[in-house]
């Protein structure tokens, strides 16, 4: 049973598993169109983000969360009927701490002024986003506090 390795897969995709797991309302959003929900039964993806996410905090596991922040649409990754990208690039985040990645990850779309950032913004708005961040904080799962670090110049 490789929990590492799956924790490594789910989060090319999703930053914090472990909080979306408990926060984000899957079953609305990704499973109901799922694109193996639209030919049988949808991932459980809420309940294996939990799994591996909690796997991974609770025997110490070091993983480095990155976000790859280019071509945003203001639906997941995951979704079977996605649209297409409003956004550019705005960069690219790395952190030992979930929460602070995406903290910073957020607080770029809110600074950028880019064609596209309105739709985004409004979108994850309307799902509770900026309280995903808050609230994993509140669970102990890491900070909202970070550094930013550009490494470019």
């Amino acid at each position: 049973k490789d929990y590492v390795g799956a924790y490594q897969v789910i989060s090319e995709d999703s930053a914090l598993p472990s909080i979306c797991g408990r926060v984000c309302p899957q079953e609305t959003q990704c499973e109901m169109n799922c694109i193996r929900g639209i030919k049988g039964e949808a991932v459980a993806i809420g309940k294996l983000e939990r799994f591996v996410g909690d796997y991974i905090k609770e025997n110490n596991k070091k993983i480095i969360y990155i976000t790859v922040a280019n071509f945003l649409s203001v639906d997941c990754d995951c979704d079977a009927h996605q649209t297409d990208p409003v956004m550019a690039d705005i960069g690219i985040f790395a952190s030992l701490d979930p929460v602070a990645n995406d903290q910073a990850f957020l607080d770029a779309i809110w600074k950028t002024n880019e064609k596209g950032t309105e739709s985004i913004k409004e979108r994850i708005d309307s799902r509770e986003g900026r309280h995903i961040t808050e609230y994993a904080e509140v669970l102990g799962l890491g900070t909202t506090k970070y550094e930013l670090i550009d490494i470019d110049n």
